[in-house]
């Protein structure tokens, strides 16, 4: 079978799911309180986790991203800070080695192309 007749069930069901979470109130409702009640379930794991040492510590955190990123995102702060300058000419110098030895020996700098 076809990967999108297998999906075209679910992408149904979740249209239908977003589309009385917009137009029925008490509905939306619902599945916030479902949605905070499975965030609680995760935190609680996570207590138990620190508490007894059972549990799986990767699963209980891939569970609390997924559900609530706000909160459990891996959060990156970069500041820039700063003038910004901009390059106007790049310049490639090929040096020869017998240039080279005449500059550390003391020698002209006119022999650097």
């Amino acid at each position: 079978m076809h990967d999108d007749r297998l999906r075209a069930p679910y992408r149904r069901v979740r249209e239908t799911l977003y589309r009385w979470i917009r137009t029925q109130p008490e509905f939306a409702e619902a599945v916030k309180r479902a949605q905070a009640k499975s965030i609680l379930w995760w935190e609680r794991r996570i207590l138990d986790l620190a508490q007894t040492g059972q549990g799986n510590a990767a699963a209980i955190t891939f569970g609390l991203k997924n559900r609530a990123p706000e909160e459990w995102r891996d959060k990156t702060h970069t500041e820039l800070s700063g003038a910004v300058e901009q390059i106007h000419r790049v310049e490639r110098v090929i040096v020869r080695p017998e240039a080279l030895e005449a500059v550390i020996g003391g020698g002209e700098m006119s022999a650097i192309e």
